[in-house]
């Protein structure tokens, strides 16, 4: 080896003194021992570490390595330069022990020969080139994301797809993925790096891309419904849909787990479903508990259809929500609409007070759920006619209550068949109040409300007298006079029969006078009077007068004075003989006491 100049030996001695100053501070736990002899001129060589495969180190990570050279009665180390290239120094040709040192690990060991000054050397490292690679569930990559490598104690900070130079042993490495609220996903692991590892793939529990397609029931699309769904994440609001303009809710790099959606309707929580995400499917059709359409069919207590525009249903929703339809139609369509118990409640305009209610649950899986619910209520109609009468009698007068509400009243200006009137829609068993008048007569009964028609038969008759007198033939001639808490009736006789109608019922007094004489009293209980038919025997008769002179013949033209004494009074009744000697007097009234 030739002498170096000045400058050069300057340099060397200048590298000599920072490696002896290094290696004083990287072996402090392990001294070396160093010889140098006296007026000796160092040998020097130029060691090249390569990867495991051959390959140059550009730029080593975190620190060069260090290589400790030793020899017979010599041993020193050396640092290396960023790129793997030493220089190291050694006393006399020979062999020598080499070992390399990176970050904490021998990398190589082994002997080498180092004769000439100036060599180079060539040596394979346990070292090799790691592409590291974060990726989703479904293996796409996570560019720039960082990875935390730890080689005890050093830590190094690599992006995903970068491909990192590593010593041969157990990797550690964590991967923090931040998500949104500060979620953040952490995945730790180790991996042995060897010459044939390549590549370290890095999976984090999340999807590129996560999408939930929000339906109601019947697979229909959530879209237009009058309300939201929030997207929870350990508890965390990710994301939110507005109901009546979209139907999907769309994550970028969401973690695998459990999500929680909750569904408001008209800002109300209405139910919150959970869906496990995982690997296999990053697109989850979510049903709502809802329902496009909900048709209500309200019937009453005989199963009718319930209608009346005075009637107002009132609808309580499971939210609590409170809908307000008029039942003309006898149904209740309702948009958007959550499963569960319903609470409806039927009022009255014309009662003003509520008449029926029901509890019913709505469940299904179909878009459109009907539903028939049956409410304690019943449409109520009466009919009053009168029981003996083929018509109700002028000035009769019908009223009709229920719940201390007058429902109908109707007044006869003329004879009617029947009072019949539309009660519209009461509680089942409610009270009914009939009640019929006709001058002095009224009449009242309470029926219950079942339904159909709540009939009242008033007892008011037409009846038939008959008068005859003793010898069974009809009276003319003579005065007759009903009379009862309700009738005061007079009539002259003139044949069989006397017709009077709309009698009320109760018993019944009849009084006849021929010649004001009173000839018959007779009471007609009220049992008789509802038959109909009344038969009074007068108490005349026919007198045929006999006049014979004392030889015993008729006497023609005698003049026969008949004369009847009674209460209230004496009647003289006259009459003239025939050629026979006969006089006939008709109608001589027989008091009945006579």
């Amino acid at each position: 080896m030739g002498t170096l100049r000045s400058g050069a030996l300057l340099a060397v001695l200048v590298i000599l003194a920072l490696a002896v100053k290094a290696a004083a501070v990287q072996s402090a736990e392990k001294p070396t021992s160093m010889y140098i002899f006296s007026n000796q001129t160092l040998l020097n060589a130029t060691v090249h570490l390569k990867t495991c495969k051959g390959e140059n180190v550009i730029q080593a990570p975190l620190q060069p390595p260090t290589i400790l050279l030793k020899g017979i009665n010599f041993s020193r180390e050396f640092s290396c330069f960023p790129n793997f290239t030493c220089i190291v120094e050694y006393p006399l040709p020979g062999n020598y022990s080499l070992e390399v040192r990176w970050l904490n690990r021998v990398i190589y060991a082994g002997t080498v020969d180092l004769n000439a000054s100036g060599s180079q050397i060539h040596i394979n490292t346990r070292t090799a080139y790691v592409g590291f690679f974060v990726r989703t569930a479904e293996r796409r990559d996570l560019r720039d994301q960082s990875v935390e490598l730890y080689i005890e104690p050093y830590r190094l900070i690599a992006r995903s797809g970068q491909i990192v130079l590593l010593p041969f042993g157990v990797i550690k490495y964590r991967v923090q993925f931040a998500w949104v609220q500060d979620i953040v996903l952490a995945v730790s692991g180790e991996s042995t790096v060897g010459c044939d590892t390549g590549a370290i793939e890095v999976r984090l529990p999340l999807l590129s891309r996560l999408t939930f397609v929000l339906q109601a029931l019947g697979g229909v699309p959530a879209t237009g419904i009058n309300g939201s769904a929030e997207l929870f994440f350990n508890g965390t609001r990710i994301a939110s849909a507005d109901l009546l303009r979209s139907n999907i809710i769309d994550l970028t790099y969401a973690p695998l787990g459990r999500y929680t959606i909750k569904v408001y309707l008209s800002g109300r929580l209405s139910s919150e479903l959970y869906v496990d995400v995982t690997e296999k499917n990053n697109t989850y059709t979510v049903m709502l508990p809802v329902a496009s359409i909900v048709k209500l069919k309200v019937l009453d207590a005989r199963g009718e259809m319930v209608s009346d525009e005075t009637l107002v249903a009132q609808l309580t929703d499971p939210l609590g929500r409170l809908f307000s339809e008029r039942l003309t139609s006898g149904a209740i369509v309702l948009n958007s609409m959550p499963l569960g118990r319903y609470e409806l409640e039927i009022f009255s305009e014309k009662l003003g007070r509520a008449i029926g209610r029901s509890s019913f649950e709505v469940q299904g899986s179909d878009s459109t759920i009907f539903r028939e619910v049956s409410v304690s209520i019943a449409r109520v109609r009466v009919s009053v006619q009168a029981e003996g009468s083929s018509t109700l009698p002028e000035r009769s007068k019908v009223t009709v209550k229920s719940l201390g509400v007058l429902l109908l009243s109707r007044y006869l200006d003329s004879p009617r068949e029947s009072v019949t009137g539309d009660l519209g829609y009461l509680p089942l068993g409610a009270i009914v109040q009939i009640e019929y008048s006709y001058d002095t007569f009224s009449y009242s009964v309470e029926l219950s409300a079942g339904g159909g028609v709540l009939a009242l038969r008033v007892p008011i008759y037409d009846i038939a007298v008959k008068f005859v007198d003793l010898d069974g033939q009809p009276v003319s001639g003579c005065t007759a006079t009903l009379s009862s808490p309700y009738l005061n009736y007079a009539a002259d006789l003139s044949g069989w029969m006397l017709e009077i109608k709309h009698v009320p019922l109760s018993d019944l007094l009849i009084s006849v006078k021929c010649s004001n004489v009173e000839v018959a009293r007779s009471k007609v209980s009220a049992s008789e009077l509802k038959t109909g038919n009344i038969t009074v025997t007068v108490n005349v008769k026919a007198l045929e007068i006999t006049v014979k002179n004392l030889l015993g013949k008729p006497v023609s033209g005698a003049k026969v004075l008949v004369r009847v004494s009674s209460p209230s009074g004496v009647v003289n009744l006259t009459s003239t003989t025939g050629d026979d000697g006969v006089a006939v007097l008709y109608r001589v009234p027989l008091p009945p006491s006579s």
